[in-house]
């Protein structure tokens, strides 16, 4: 579960810095990069490819299923310097898509016609609340989205889901064990009713 600040200076700011940076005589420049911070970046970006989160899928009628999830956390600030912003660090929201791995089945008129896939997409995105007081090793989350399911069926769910949050929080970017437990209920289709259980990690 990896957690993203999203920065809002854009392409025009920066057209019109580098305009007046040049109508004073002053040519920008781009600060290089020591070595070290590169392999860190490139280090970085390859660790995002790794997933952020794995478990088990039980549901009605199926055997138990593998998940391997890619989670991305956008809270609704950035590192905390006050208490407001403190509080908005609280609030995320939280995009996962996913591999369902584990025989999944599709019924079909005939039984003889039946179809199973051992690997299936699925995303997930909702709500979640973080409750980690600062100094504290401990924190509680729980949250509210929906599971898009692409195969048998394109179907949404309800999906409630609980946990806890381990690792010392949240001044700073650091590694935060996650532990999730999630409901799925579907409408329509076989299998209605999922829980799963996912251990992972986050920044914070």
């Amino acid at each position: 579960m990896v957690a993203v600040t999203l920065c809002t200076w854009g392409g025009g700011a920066q057209s019109a810095f580098a305009q007046s940076a040049e109508a004073a005589g002053i040519e920008p420049t781009t600060p290089d990069l020591h070595p070290i911070e590169r392999q860190l970046l490139i280090a970085g970006a390859l660790l995002s490819l790794l997933p952020g989160a794995v478990g088990i899928d039980l549901g009605t009628g199926d055997a138990p299923r593998g998940i391997v999830e890619w989670p991305l956390q956008v809270p609704l600030a950035t590192m905390p310097t006050h208490s407001r912003s403190a509080a908005l660090t609280n609030h995320r929201i939280v995009v996962s898509p996913a591999l369902r791995i584990g025989p999944t089945h599709r019924s079909v008129a005939r039984p003889d016609d039946a179809q199973t896939a051992w690997v299936t997409f699925i995303a997930r995105a909702g709500y979640r609340f973080v409750w980690h007081p600062g100094g504290r090793d401990f924190g509680v989350l729980i949250g509210l989205g929906t599971t898009l399911e692409t195969w048998p069926l394109v179907r949404p769910s309800v999906s409630p889901e609980i946990g806890f949050h381990v690792g010392a929080c949240c001044s700073e970017a650091t590694e935060i064990l996650t532990i999730v437990l999630r409901g799925d209920a579907w409408f329509w289709g076989d299998s209605s009713l999922r829980a799963s259980a996912l251990i992972g990690w986050a920044f914070y």
